[in-house]
């Protein structure tokens, strides 16, 4: 049994990195992806969450489109280890657009104290990718830690 824990974590170990790296690259093409067509459930959140920060300083159609391929140029820069320095900082700015409608947008959000809305519980799930963000901007090659 010692043997097989031996191999499958020296397996895992090989594994964790990309698998992980194609995973962000899949979320975030994706969502991009629904956006650029139009499909994106999240939608009518984003339009919120700008005509509440950005309203005034450029028009909602550019914002998105902008914010679209954002989401894909992230996606895309996962998948290249060596970039793993410049993508977090642009995921880190990510996250902290796409989780700030816990705070700026309660009404959405909070269906009631401590109670999360269907929305609130999509935002909330970043945290996920956050934390695995973390993990590899950690333990890339690169990284001084």
């Amino acid at each position: 049994m010692e043997k097989f824990e031996k191999k499958l974590f020296k397996f895992l170990a090989f594994i964790t990195e990309p698998l992980s790296r194609l995973s962000f690259f899949i979320v975030y093409f994706y969502f991009g992806t629904l956006k650029i067509v139009g499909a994106s459930p999240a939608t009518p959140l984003v339009k919120d969450l700008f005509q509440v920060t950005l309203s005034g300083i450029l028009d909602f159609p550019t914002f998105y489109a902008f914010f679209t391929l954002f989401e894909i140029l992230i996606g895309i820069l996962f998948l290249f280890p060596k970039l793993t320095k410049i993508t977090f900082v642009l995921f880190f700015l990510h996250m902290l657009m796409v989780m700030s409608p816990l705070v700026l947008l309660g009404e959405q959000i909070w269906s009631e104290m401590g109670v999360l809305t269907i929305e609130g519980q999509y935002v909330l799930k970043d945290l996920i990718l956050l934390s695995l963000g973390l993990f590899l901007l950690k333990s890339n090659k690169d990284s001084p830690y």
